[in-house]
């Protein structure tokens, strides 16, 4: 079953947004070319692009809580670390020679992803966007 951003994983905060469409996509295209058992170095190269795209991005969620404030900072960046785990073991067992091992993490980490984007940053984004306001209103 293919992984594809829609309207259910929309948190309304535009950058947040455009980087969650770029890693549904990233994680789309990685499940293709598992898939496809075309070579270890794309498959490898491809997890490894991921985990960087995902740790870029879970920098810029992390400071967008720390300059708000967030009150469920520490919650949100903790489902992050889940994430990163997901990664790590997919290219772990990967370079081991795990394929299997590294479908399923790679499958977790779509199915978190999803979860993720549709819940707790969509918790996130109505925050933020409050936030946005009151801090308008004071100016």
């Amino acid at each position: 079953m293919a992984l594809r951003w829609n309207h259910s994983n929309e948190v309304f905060v535009p950058e947040m947004d455009a980087e969650h469409r770029v890693l549904f996509g990233m994680v789309e295209e990685l499940r293709r070319t598992v898939n496809s058992k075309t070579g270890s170095a794309k498959v490898a190269d491809g997890i490894r692009a991921l985990l960087s795209e995902t740790q870029e991005h879970f920098g810029h969620e992390e400071r967008l809580m720390s300059n708000s404030a967030f009150w469920g900072a520490k919650w949100h960046t903790a489902q992050h670390g889940s994430a990163l785990k997901h990664l790590r073991n997919a290219l772990k067992a990967y370079e081991k020679g795990d394929g299997a091992k590294a479908e399923r993490e790679l499958k977790a980490m779509g199915s978190w992803l999803n979860d993720h984007t549709s819940i707790a940053d969509r918790i996130l984004g109505a925050f933020l966007r409050n936030h946005d306001r009151e801090t308008a209103s004071h100016r």
